[in-house]
This record gives structure tokens, C-alpha cells and sequence, in this order.
């Protein structure tokens, strides 16, 4: 839920339309059509950057939640659980759900003024926490072997984003990412509804934190094969 969602693309339809009009639809009746029996846990999640010198501008009941970046922004991860472990012959109902939620959004994200928080913005696609959302997912799937539910078979997370592919992350969370996608034997797909850059996605920058200011170090950027993109 970046703030790109709220753009228009060139013919002008908004990228939140795409994903849930487009995609979303398009899924679901492919699920149908196909008698799928999914189990599926939906959340919709975002980083949102505050305008804050020091943590002192927060309630004192929130500091703990407020992070810093590798640039020195405060920021905040949000995830919003739309359905967690559900099964449903029909998924339709679910796209009103997300809807709702997504005029809302801007106030549960705290977009908007909210007592005791400083200005907010929502981050961008490329700077929000895409490998966080993704190891959260993972929290699920650690323990699949544990009271397994031979009901359904297969681990699978799907990341839709309004971006065209390219993240800003952290070098020991994309490895941490990595290993444990490949040690659970877990899939992932990034489902873009950007258009398709001129290079090769999904592209990750990552974080240099071992040079000095001063250095002359260019950007480090690495192609995380082991992600599928849609």
C-alpha cells in the first residue's frame, strides 16, 4: 500500500484499481473456474516516514514502535490483516473488504493528523518494507511441519505492489530472507503492477553501512533470482 497505489497509470486508472479490479478479479475467478480449495491470509502493509528530529516528538507510549532508517528518517512499518487462514468457495466478497479498507487507509497509516505524531508521509514502493512483509509471511510457515493440515499442500507468498520491481533493503535481511525461504522450501512471487523497466527486476539496492560518509563507493545492487516475477 505505497503511495504510488494512488496514482493514475497512462491510461488513467488508479494502481489500487489494477491490483483489485485487474489482478485480484482475475485470480479469484481463475480459483473458481478451477475449484481451487486455497487457504489464504491477506494483509495489507506499508511504511510511513514521519517529519521527526528525534524520538521525543512521539508519545511516549509509541516510541518503542518508531524505528530509524540507515538515512536517519523515522519511520513506522504498519500490516493490516484483512483475513488470516480462511478458506471460501468464493472470493469476491473479499475485494469489498479491501476497498473499505483502502479509503481508510490513510487514517489507520496515521497519513493523516493524528494527535501527538508528527507529519507523515507514506514511503514509495522502492522504500518500504517489501522483505519484512515477506519475512512475516514466513512466521506461518516455519512450523508447517507441526499438527500439518494434509488438507493442502504447498507454501506460497505473493507480493503485489504498485512499483515496477526495484527495493531499497537491507544486506543481512535479504540474505536472512534467502536462507530461510530456501530452507522451508518456500515460493515467492512479486506481482508488479508498474510498468516493466528498462533492466532486469526484481532489482535490489542495498544498503551500504560498512563505508565511510566520505566514501567513493558506488550503489550495490543485487537480482534476487531465488524471487519470481509476475
Amino acid at each position: 500500500m505505497s503511495s504510488e497505489m494512488w496514482d493514475f497509470d497512462i491510461f488513467g486508472d488508479l494502481y489500487f484499481e489494477k491490483a483489485v479490479n485487474g489482478f485480484l478479479t482475475d485470480l479469484f475467478t481463475n480459483w473458481k473456474d478451477k475449484s481451487c480449495c486455497h487457504e489464504a491470509t491477506v494483509v495489507l502493509f506499508s511504511r510511513t516516514y514521519y517529519d521527526a528530529k528525534n524520538k521525543n516528538a512521539f508519545p511516549e507510549d509509541h516510541r518503542d514502535h518508531i524505528q530509524q532508517d540507515y538515512k536517519g528518517r523515522f519511520y513506522e512499518d504498519f500490516y493490516n490483516v484483512v483475513v488470516q487462514n480462511e478458506r471460501r468457495e468464493d472470493w469476491m466478497s473479499l475485494l469489498v473488504t479491501i476497498k473499505t479498507i483502502f479509503i481508510q487507509y490513510p487514517k489507520l497509516v496515521r497519513l493523516l493528523e493524528s494527535d501527538g505524531f508528527p507529519r507523515a508521509c507514506n514511503s514509495t514502493a522502492a522504500q518500504g518494507n517489501y522483505l519484512e512483509s515477506i519475512n512475516l509471511s514466513f512466521n506461518v510457515f516455519d512450523k508447517h511441519y507441526i499438527n500439518r493440515n494434509f488438507e493442502r499442500t504447498g507454501q506460497m507468498t505473493v507480493v503485489i505492489t504498485p512499483g515496477v520491481g526495484v527495493f531499497e533493503v537491507d544486506r543481512q535481511l535479504m540474505t536472512l530472507t534467502k536462507q530461510r525461504m530456501i530452507d522451508n522450501g518456500i515460493g515467492v512471487d512479486l506481482v508488479c503492477m508498474g510498468e516493466q523497466p528498462l533492466h532486469a527486476v526484481p532489482l535490489f539496492k542495498l544498503h551500504n553501512r560498512c563505508a565511510t560518509q566520505d566514501s567513493m563507493l558506488g550503489d550495490d545492487y543485487n537480482i534476487p533470482h531465488w524471487i519470481n516475477h509476475r
